[in-house]
């Protein structure tokens, strides 16, 4: 971790926060349906598991290809999936149905609170965001600042699950 991080990140009491890891299955549910199946076989694509507890999922970089496969998979395992996607770009991208659909801009501190949020309870923020090019300012911005912001939002508004999808800043 960067200097840079561990100043950012530290409390007023010198601290620097951690978080616990959970497996993305301890707050969505399990994947494995109930009935064993082969090794080389797939549920059917009508199969719809029920939660035990259906979360109310607030899903950031919806509009991607992960983010659309991870929405529609929310929706048809029974969760509640909310988009916080870019001013204009529900119109351009075809979200499943059901999804729930929030603009506002990511990028600018406090936005997501305000437009996204909104102060309804959420039990996860699962965010797939990625910078578009990959390169370090673009990277910065989104997998970095964004992310973060989103995260800071999420945890002032007592949100208790942030999943991070990610690639470029594993």
């Amino acid at each position: 971790m960067s200097a840079r991080l561990q100043r950012r990140d530290r409390r007023p009491d010198g601290v620097i926060p951690t978080c616990r890891a959970e497996p993305p299955s301890a707050i969505f549910g399990d994947y494995r349906t109930s009935t064993p199946m082969p090794d080389n076989a797939a549920p059917a694509a009508s199969e719809s598991p029920s939660p035990t507890h259906p979360r109310r999922v607030m899903v950031l970089g919806a509009t991607g290809s992960i983010g659309r496969a991870t929405v529609a998979e929310l929706l048809r395992r029974g969760h509640t999936a909310m988009c916080f996607v870019r001013p204009g770009s529900a119109a351009r991208v075809r979200l499943a149905p059901g999804a729930g659909v929030r603009e506002g801009d990511l990028t600018q501190p406090g936005a997501f609170a305000r437009d996204g949020l909104r102060g309804e309870p959420f039990d996860a923020v699962l965010s797939c965001l990625a910078s578009r090019t990959g390169a370090p300012r673009d990277a910065w911005a989104i997998d970095h600042d964004a992310q973060r912001l989103a995260l800071d939002a999420a945890r002032e508004a007592g949100v208790p699950h942030f999943v991070l999808l990610s690639a470029i800043c594993v």
